[in-house]
């Protein structure tokens, strides 16, 4: 609750209005969508490692929807990851996952 989804969709607003497209991919959105919204904070605990094998597979399965979502824009487009990318684990995968995509750049 730091207000990070809250500068995203301030940003997202004003790049609309200069014209370029953009949209957010939140996984607190899609966990909520796959009717995982009621989950517990055991879910959120990193030492249950079911949950967090979850929560991995819920943000790659996200990252998966960004770059389908990138690829079928004409032009310049920006998308933005809006997840708890706390871990150097989890920041490690993003670059990862990016590095394989043509012409994406990416910011933390």
């Amino acid at each position: 609750a730091r207000g990070k989804s809250f500068i995203v969709k301030m940003i997202m607003r004003y790049l609309r209005w200069t014209g370029i497209t953009a949209e957010i991919f939140n996984v607190g959105n899609y966990r909520r969508k796959m009717n995982m919204g009621d989950a517990s904070a055991n879910f959120f605990d990193c030492s249950n490692e079911s949950a967090q094998k979850q929560r991995e597979d819920l943000a790659v399965f996200v990252q998966e929807d960004m770059y389908k979502w990138l690829e079928a824009q004409e032009g310049m487009a920006v998308a933005f990851f809006d997840a708890t990318n706390t871990t150097r684990a989890r920041r490690q995968a993003i670059l990862n996952r990016a590095r394989g995509e043509k012409d994406v750049v990416l910011l933390f």
